[in-house]
């Protein structure tokens, strides 16, 4: 992930937070502890506001706090393009309506990367049509990597080959629900290869780019992208 990275320093107006953006919370106690949670608001130079954080979006007990007054935390935020990180401490908790209040940084780092970051993946997906002919027998391929413009698929025999358009489903997780959400797509095969499967055996790769990804879409697979790489999926 290194050489997709470069590190520079950013204000906090740089990161354009919206009431709603997730934000990542690292404490550190015996060891590195990372809770996630919402920006509820800020007020310029004094404070941030959040929901009460969870940890590995797990949900908290109502009126708890996982973190203490005066605790510090670094803050991360991932705009798509770039990781923000600053560092913070826990200024209030207001169990009652069930927020932190967090101090307002002093300084911001922003680490910028490489654009349609990618994201290691494995994750069954269905094939359907090619080249808008329905299939007897769908095709599982799994998916490799993902990145916000395509993916990487593995199957155990030739989806087509290069330019063959494909309908293609797949599961991911929708940070606006929280729930598992089906994805089709239409996608183009831009190449093909044989590779060596798990077990040794003949397998092929398939670069596929994403042809009529629908806004929705775009936008669930933009925050899922988000998320994996807060939570510190391998990028590159």
């Amino acid at each position: 992930m290194t050489e997709s990275i470069k590190e520079v320093n950013a204000s906090f107006e740089d990161m354009n937070l919206k009431v709603d953006d997730r934000l990542q919370l690292v404490a550190y106690r015996s060891a590195k502890i990372e809770y996630y949670c919402s920006l509820i608001g800020y007020e310029p130079g004094k404070y941030l506001f959040v929901t009460m954080p969870q940890e590995n979006g797990s949900q908290t007990i109502w009126f708890s706090a996982p973190l203490r007054m005066g605790e510090r935390v670094d803050v991360r935020f991932f705009s798509g393009v770039s990781i923000f990180d600053f560092s913070s401490s826990v200024e209030f908790i207001h169990t009652r309506h069930n927020f932190l209040e967090l101090a307002f940084p002093a300084e911001v780092r922003t680490f910028l990367l490489r654009k349609n970051l990618r994201i290691k993946v494995k994750m069954p997906v269905r094939i359907s049509q090619i080249n808008e002919q329905e299939l007897p027998d769908p095709i599982i391929a799994t998916a490799l990597d993902m990145s916000i413009s395509g993916v990487m698929l593995r199957s155990d025999k030739p989806l087509g080959a290069a330019d063959d358009i494909i309908n293609m489903a797949f599961v991911v997780k929708n940070k606006f629900t929280n729930e598992n959400t089906l994805v089709e797509v239409l996608a183009t095969i831009r190449n093909c290869r044989e590779d060596e499967g798990p077990q040794g055996n003949m397998m092929y790769k398939h670069g596929i780019l994403f042809k009529e990804l629908k806004p929705y879409y775009y936008s669930m697979l933009q925050h899922h992208i988000n998320d994996q790489i807060l939570q510190g999926r391998q990028a590159f």
